[in-house]
């Protein structure tokens, strides 16, 4: 039997995981698993997420946590020997810096939201007196900034008291394309409305901005749109699809003439995609060339495909592991297709440095503008690698 028979399993996914040498392979099965990103097999000790955190490999954190939203997700998960991977980060510290100190600060970014969530105010400010950068930053699967919460949560007294006493950006955007002033309206947060618009037309007039806004970023829909809403870090205006709707916007079917019901998409044991449409099997590989340090390591990864052979000739044991069988939701698979920034299927998916793959033409101009992630508010510059992976498994749904 060779590996491309053999059933896929999350001791498969372990394993690469555990080599560290096999982001690609893992970063696939999460895309369309990511339930399983802190499950533990019978036979193991840690999860996806502490072996990718114990072989330092940030990027692939990164892109990891970009396919998660809140209710998806708890970092905090312990693994069979009660570790965090806070833990497992301080651990290898020395040997991965970046990895500790990018899984801290998530931490730490972590640790306000989720007392915002919780109303505990006195906390909030403990951690901005402490780490005041955080104000405008968030985790990448959070689905709202600080102020968010804050109008969600709190009241106006303690809308006045955080703005008094910490700074902030008045036009970060939810995960939902909603401005703090669309919250304390659909709310109907009138008080927290009439802080909100002042201060806002005073931090706008302040930044002074006299280059012309980049009108490529907005769908057709979105041009027509004579006044559009306000935006995250100033001017540039957000491309809602549906800015007159209650949340949750309505969702577009991306593929109206190929509905995802019809289609699945799964990985095989050797790692590439399966696409599946109308009785017709098409394997997605990667086309992406490898870095040095891949290519150095073939040996290795060689050794690993042999070593499944071998798992293969077990498979008939018991207590083997049975095959994963169930890709992601229809839901899922459309967020993951979708690009925050336009809100409209990728045409050229590229990855940034927080991890998230948003249109080209869209975050290169958002980034020129205003040096940051659209999706964190961390700083970031304007270095893309193409995700052609994603490209191509778009293309071929659409045919």
């Amino acid at each position: 039997m060779s590996s491309r028979d053999i059933p896929l399993t999350i001791e498969m996914v372990i394993s690469w995981a555990k080599s560290g040498h096999e982001s690609d392979k893992v970063y696939r099965f999460i895309f369309l698993h990511p339930e399983d990103l802190f499950t533990i097999p019978q036979r193991r000790s840690w999860t996806i997420g502490h072996q990718v955190v114990y072989n330092g490999d940030v990027n692939l954190l990164k892109r990891i946590l970009a396919l998660f939203s809140d209710e998806q997700i708890n970092i905090r998960t312990l693994s069979r020997d009660q570790k965090t991977l806070l833990d497992v980060a301080k651990e290898r510290h020395k040997i991965y810096p970046s990895m500790y100190t990018y899984v801290e600060h998530l931490f730490l970014q972590d640790d306000l939201i989720q007392a915002a969530k919780q109303s505990n105010w006195d906390l909030v400010h403990n951690i901005l007196n402490k780490h005041p950068k955080l104000s405008n930053e968030k985790p990448p699967y959070s689905t709202y900034f600080l102020l968010h919460y804050v109008v969600q949560n709190g009241d106006r007294r303690i809308l006045e008291n955080l703005l008094r006493r910490h700074e902030f950006q008045m036009n970060v955007l939810s995960a939902h394309n909603e401005t703090l002033i669309d919250m304390a309206k659909r709310l109907g947060k009138i008080d927290m409305y009439s802080i909100l618009e002042p201060t806002k037309q005073e931090e706008l007039h302040s930044k002074s901005i006299k280059h012309s806004l980049p009108l490529s970023l907005f769908s057709s829909k979105s041009k027509s749109n004579k006044n559009p809403p306000s935006s995250t870090f100033s001017l540039l205006p957000h491309p809602v699809l549906h800015p007159t709707s209650d949340l949750p916007y309505p969702t577009i079917d991306p593929f109206p003439s190929a509905p995802l019901s019809n289609v699945t998409l799964n990985l095989s044991s050797t790692g590439n995609f399966t696409f599946t449409k109308d009785n017709k099997s098409i394997t997605i590989q990667n086309e992406v060339s490898p870095s040095k340090e891949q290519q150095q390591l073939i040996n290795t990864k060689n050794e690993h495909i042999h070593s499944m052979e071998t798992m293969s000739s077990q498979y008939s044991d018991a207590n083997i592991e049975q095959p994963v069988i169930s890709p992601t939701s229809k839901e899922q698979l459309t967020k993951n297709l979708t690009c925050f920034l336009t809100q409209e299927i990728f045409i050229d998916p590229v990855i940034a440095s927080d991890g998230q793959t948003y249109e080209r033409e869209a975050i290169t101009e958002w980034v020129n503008l205003y040096h940051c992630s659209p999706m964190t508010g961390a700083s970031m510059d304007a270095e893309f690698n193409d995700n052609t992976e994603l490209k191509q498994i778009i293309q071929s749904m659409k045919k």
